[in-house]
């Protein structure tokens, strides 16, 4: 052949914008395109010269550690190979314009890409739930921009009866976040990485140090080493530090596992959400009975307590097809990285379909069983009574609704809090409840089976208390309940310890004792400890701690007993947060317990643009759609300071490169000393977290100070501002701020 009329690559643009645009990636923080599988994408080819019927124009594309893995095609001759396409849309004298698609189950990875023996560029290649012949498709739009495309949101926390939000920043977009997350799948084999439900467990897998991966847990309330997991409120700097180190990361517990799970799964385009499930078990008998023993004051006796049952817990699901299964178990999947239970030589959870662990279908892979025995599951409550030197157990309560509650997850598209405990559960007692409980462990419904019926017809006790105020004396008001009106003497032991979530005892704060008279069917008896009793205390683990109790009850006359256990979280005091624009109009966010109902009405009516996703610390059912009754606002100008219920409007924009400013007030309340002081602000528009410390506050003593942010990327962003103190934790404000160029 002539060489002056050999074919010759001059150049190949993989048209990043436009591309990138289709594909829903142009968020990314990478110079690489980033494309989704199953969809197609151009290739711009510029020759030497036109192009002829004869001519061999090959598009090589090698993935894999060595680049081995390969698939060619040719428009001129094999346009089809290994499920992926390419044709010819627009040939303009030496320009060639090409149409290629990937196949919808292609290995996600990076890919290189050579146009005959033109190195024509790198390239991510993704799993594609806008693709319906991917196995992560998801046929709702306004589902994909929450699963996938949203940065931010919410993960649960607290318990059952007093919900909190934590403000957390996804940050799937961020530079090296996906390089990471491909970092982490570098042991798969490249045919492994065409499978979501391969790839998510393998993420799962590799967010835990345990297994050699991202993030180390901690439980021990000792930080010293690293980071406290409750600082945390974003999952980019920790996938960040490990990328760029390659050494584990100090320290999470459930909440972060989960945070950095649904940022990685998002990343490389498996739908995925984090999900809170509140009175967690920890069933170490496999037995689905939670055993609860308590010695004659109320006291746990932790070594005969096995089992757990923590505040709430965090993981992941995941959405995608589950091909390896029996059908109709497509759908959400519970993948949980925290280091709980070794399943197949490695700590992880999952995949597990949510539609069998809602029938009992523990047999379905991946840990069924185990998640199955998280939601579901009776708590049995056992006196130890001491007889002649001998231990008897004597069973006192089984509560059956106690275990897997308000099971919580972001609502799509609002910034409220979603229950899905339907998802994962029948309703609590009934027939369908009680058959996947029975199909769960094994058992026929007429197999002999422990009493699930009250132990104690004649007593009921509940507590009416979910919060205690900081500062002030802890109040309980147990209301009794009986059949008869005829009066008798009660006898009450309430023992209360400080815990964490997991219902590790950190301190033993008493034991209060109470003989009292009751008449009537119902009676209300308040019980209280001072506040010095657990104010001295709070500083003593680095951990966020509430108060647990448990409570008997005894009928003299008849010696009859019921017990009851309960949780108190500490509500906190009064802080100030001011945040203005270009020495404009600031806001004021006060941290106030509690609203009223005609203060929340007015937040009601007032919510929109200027009220727009504040930060909501603790939740009730009776404000979910607006700022929580836990937290009230104040509006205030440069020139003059007005009342809440005045109309005054927020500054929401602001201008890249031109400074902001976080003015933070605060006074200790208390009656102790705060220390360890941190106020911070972090958002996805700023290049780095910006930070303020104090080591100590007196009590009275009031602090001012101000940070200056400058954002460095536009769009509407949101900035999270955060107090903690060792006594005082998990205080937070935030706002959407419209960041122009």
């Amino acid at each position: 052949m002539d060489t002056r009329s050999a074919l010759v690559v001059y150049s190949v643009s993989l048209e990043r914008k436009e591309n990138a645009a289709a594909h829903h990636t142009s968020e990314f923080q990478t110079q690489k395109l980033v494309l989704r599988r199953g969809q197609i994408f151009k290739v711009k080819v510029v020759l030497n010269r036109p192009l002829q019927p004869q001519d061999e124009l090959k598009l090589i594309f090698s993935t894999g550690e060595r680049l081995s893995h390969l698939v060619e095609l040719d428009p001129m001759t094999s346009f089809r190979s290994k499920g992926w396409q390419v044709k010819i849309t627009k040939q303009s004298g030496v320009e060639v314009t090409l149409a290629v698609i990937s196949a919808a189950d292609a290995m996600v990875g990076m890919y290189c890409l050579k146009v005959n023996e033109f190195k024509g560029g790198i390239f991510f290649l993704l799993f594609n739930p806008w693709c319906a012949d991917d196995s992560v498709f998801m046929p709702s739009e306004e589902e994909r921009a929450e699963y996938i495309l949203n940065d931010t949101g919410y993960i649960y926390m607290g318990f059952a009866k007093q919900i909190k939000e934590k403000p957390w920043t996804f940050g799937q977009f961020e530079k090296n976040i996906l390089k990471c997350c491909f970092f982490l799948l570098a042991h798969l084999e490249p045919s492994e990485l065409q499978n979501p439900v391969i790839v998510s467990r393998a993420i799962c897998t590799m967010m835990c140090a345990v297994n050699g991966g991202v993030l180390v847990g901690n439980w021990s309330g000792d930080y010293s080493n690293g980071t406290a997991p409750y600082v945390w409120t974003s999952s980019v700097p920790i996938l960040q530090q490990h990328y760029l180190t390659k050494m584990p990361v100090c320290f999470g517990q459930c909440w972060v596992f989960s945070g950095i799970l649904t940022t990685a799964l998002r990343a490389v385009g498996i739908p995925a959400r984090s999900v809170t499930n509140f009175e967690s078990a920890h069933d170490t008998g496999k037995n689905l009975i939670v055993d609860i023993y308590l010695d004659e004051s109320g006291k746990t006796m932790t070594h005969l307590t096995k089992d757990s049952v923590w505040n709430f817990h965090v993981w992941t699901d995941a959405w995608m097809k589950r091909h390896d299964l029996p059908q109709g178990h497509d759908g959400w999947q519970v993948l949980d990285a925290t280091p709980q239970e070794i399943s197949e030589g490695g700590f992880r959870t999952g995949p597990s379909p949510l539609s069998a662990i809602r029938l009992g279908k523990v047999e379905i892979k991946y840990d069924t069983k185990f998640v199955f025995t998280e939601v579901n599951g009776d708590k049995f409550i056992w006196l130890v009574k001491q007889n002649q030197g001998k231990e008897k157990n004597v069973l006192i309560a089984v509560e059956t609704a106690s275990i897997g509650r308000n099971i919580s997850t972001k609502m799509v598209g609002e910034n409220k809090r979603q229950d899905i405990t339907s998802q994962y559960k029948f309703p609590e007692g009934s027939p369908e409840e009680r058959k996947a409980m029975e199909k769960a462990a094994g058992k026929h419904p007429d197999e002999d089976k422990p009493s699930r019926r009250p132990v104690n017809s004649m007593l009921q006790i509940h507590v009416l208390q979910n919060s205690v105020e900081l500062g002030y004396p802890i109040t309980l008001t147990l209301v009794l309940k009986r059949k008869t009106a005829t009066p008798q003497n009660v006898n009450i032991s309430c023992s209360l310890d400080l815990q964490t979530y997991t219902g590790s005892q950190k301190t033993d704060l008493g034991i209060i004792h109470r003989t009292v008279q009751i008449q009537g069917q119902e009676s209300e008896v308040v019980l209280s400890m001072d506040a010095s009793s657990y104010i001295y205390k709070l500083g003593m683990v680095h951990d966020e701690v509430v108060i647990k109790g448990f409570i008997i009850a005894e009928i003299m006359e008849t010696g009859d007993k019921v017990a009851t256990d309960t949780t108190l979280s500490f509500l906190y005091p009064a802080f100030s947060v001011e945040v203005s624009c270009l020495q404009a109009t600031y806001m004021t966010l006060l941290f106030l317990y509690p609203a009223s109902s005609d203060e929340v009405s007015c937040l009601k009516a007032r919510k929109g643009a200027e009220l727009r996703a504040f930060v909501v610390p603790w939740l009730t059912d009776h404000c979910a759609n607006c700022i929580p009754s836990f937290f009230h606002t104040a509006l205030v100008c440069s020139s003059s300071r007005l009342p809440f219920l005045h109309s005054q409007q927020m500054p929401d924009t602001g201008k890249v490169n031109s400074p902001l400013f976080i003015t933070c007030s605060f006074k200790n309340t208390l009656p102790i000393p705060l220390t360890d002081i941190r106020f911070s602000v972090e958002s996805l528009a700023l290049s780095n977290m910006q930070s303020w410390n104090q080591e100590k506050v007196s009590p009275g003593q009031s602090i001012t100070f101000q940070m200056k942010c400058t954002p460095v990327r536009s769009g509407p962003k949101k900035f999270i501002v955060k107090f903690t103190s060792r006594e005082v934790k998990e205080v937070h404000a935030e706002k959407i701020i419209l960041i122009t160029k």
